[in-house]
């Protein structure tokens, strides 16, 4: 009886062919688990919105919180031009009178996106007023107003004074209506922090 030898080529192609498949599955799965956003189009498809700009990674964002002002040929100034540009097109066909800027988690760069977006604002002529609602970490009103004493939950709290509680910054003819101490809003709104809120 001959002895049979296995066919190489064939368990070669085979392995091959099954090593693809696995490897494509598995792409697959990772792509349908990843839920975070890549590209324009994926904002449009998925949310029904449109993407304004984009802006590139930075390292150190609370460095570059007056780079339109200070570096004004900047990728970073550039992307929040056109930012600026669309939301003027769209001002066009009905009036923008508030923008809310947000993020989802810290340390996103929405202290630098207000921060130069009102700068820019500001130096094309337009009364700006920025709103520092993070009550957690007011990095703008750190950098800007650090002194503020009123602000934010003031005006909440005595809307037929509001403008009692703005505060006019020299650079770049800013106003800030910044949140007021820490331990004010915190007796307001419980904040936890490193001491226990009663």
């Amino acid at each position: 009886m001959a002895r049979r030898h296995p066919r190489t080529t064939l368990v070669l192609v085979l392995s091959g062919l099954l090593g693809a498949m696995i490897g494509f599955g598995i792409a697959v799965i990772r792509q349908s688990l990843d839920r975070s956003v890549r590209s324009p189009r994926q904002i449009r498809k998925e949310l029904g919105l449109e993407c304004l700009g984009r802006l590139p990674r930075m390292v150190g964002a609370s460095d570059h919180l007056d780079e339109v002002a200070k570096a004004p040929f900047s990728r970073l100034s550039g992307s929040l031009k056109s930012v600026k540009t669309v939301i003027g097109l769209v001002n066009k066909t009905r009036s923008i009178r508030c923008l809310g800027i947000t993020s989802a988690l810290p340390g996103e760069g929405k202290s630098t996106v207000v921060s130069n977006l009102a700068t820019l604002f500001s130096m094309s002529g337009i009364r700006t007023l920025v709103v520092d609602a993070d009550i957690v970490d007011p990095k703008l009103t750190k950098t800007f107003v650090p002194d503020a004493t009123v602000g934010l939950i003031d005006a909440i709290k005595d809307r037929q004074q509001a403008k009692r509680y703005v505060i006019s910054a020299t650079p770049h003819h800013l106003t800030y209506c910044p949140p007021r101490g820490r331990s004010q809003i915190s007796q307001m709104f419980c904040i936890p922090s490193r001491s226990r809120c009663c």
